[in-house]
């Protein structure tokens, strides 16, 4: 009776034993607070905590061969813009298709635990969206992998676009010959030139800000000429009222080559027209122009 007893004892103490070895290796991978975003990157703090039986290491691969954009199936970004850093910064390594980083290794056992940072280098170029890619973080011991988690990265891309002028107060002076005819006009001397910079597809418009103040005069609008990946919309003269007018529209403005964002011009003349049958009145007058730089998002 006793000897049998003895048996069920040791049968079950070297189960349980067997049990907290499976158990003493384990990772798992978190992000303990939001992603920050400076200058060009968007750095994700995340905590790795593991627990080893001996001599380890931990190795990190990316599962898809590109970084993906979640809302368009076409657009990706090379993995090399993805790097591990210290939480002070320090880069630790950039990743590339295909790599597997050695990111950590020791000899200590027990539960552990470290805070690191995944940094995602974004350029203005890159069209706006979420993207996400997963990550497998491994850790090894004897050469075998002991346990292993994937932590999913995700980020947001912000549609970016802006519009500027050569000048962003014209002075419009009417010729003494105009002045005197009763069905004067006057062409603006300089073309206002009109500068685009976007990172996804865009439409220009243009309109009077309000109801004109001297009712008498007439505005007149058209494009004179573009950077040839413009497709302008208004080739002769069209009248300026409050209703949008649209006078082009392009592509993203991108610099493949340097990734970065260029800016596109687009040439543009006015015309103003004085009251039919009567001559331009003496004195100045001002008129607001509103223009809107319309883009997908």
């Amino acid at each position: 009776m006793n000897i049998l007893t003895r048996k069920i004892l040791v049968f079950l103490l070297l189960f349980v034993g067997t049990c907290d070895i499976v158990r003493a290796s384990s990772i798992n991978v978190k992000s303990f607070s939001m992603p920050v975003s400076f200058s060009n990157k968007v750095t994700q703090p995340i905590n790795v905590a593991f627990s080893s039986d001996g001599a380890w290491r931990i190795m990190v691969e990316p599962l898809d061969g590109y970084i993906n954009n979640l809302n368009r199936g076409d657009v990706r970004l090379p993995l090399d813009r993805l790097e591990l850093a210290r939480v002070n910064g320090e880069p630790i390594a950039r990743f590339s298709e295909g790599s597997v980083v050695n990111m950590l290794s020791g000899d200590s056992s027990g539960p552990m635990s470290f805070d690191i940072a995944i940094n995602a280098i974004r350029s203005d170029a890159d069209p706006p969206g979420s993207y996400s890619v997963d990550l497998r973080f491994s850790l090894f011991g004897d050469n075998n992998i002991s346990a292993e988690d994937i932590y999913t990265l995700r980020f947001n891309q912000n549609s970016i676009s802006s519009i500027d002028f050569s000048d962003k107060v014209i002075q419009f002076a009417i010729d003494k010959e105009n002045i005197l005819n009763k069905h004067g006009s006057q062409e603006l001397k300089t073309p206002l030139c009109v500068y685009i910079s976007s990172n996804e597809d865009w439409k220009l418009f243009v309109k009077k800000a309000s109801e004109s103040q001297d009712s008498e005069l007439s505005y007149f609008i058209k494009v004179l000429g573009a950077d040839g990946s413009i497709k302008t919309e208004v080739f002769d003269y069209v009248p300026l009222d409050t209703t949008p007018v649209l006078i082009a529209s392009g592509k993203p403005t991108v610099n493949s080559s340097a990734n970065t964002l260029d800016r596109k011009m687009i040439s543009i003349s006015y015309l103003v027209k004085g009251p039919d049958g009567k001559f331009f009145k003496a004195g100045s007058s001002n008129e607001n122009f509103e223009y809107r730089l319309e883009t997908e998002n």
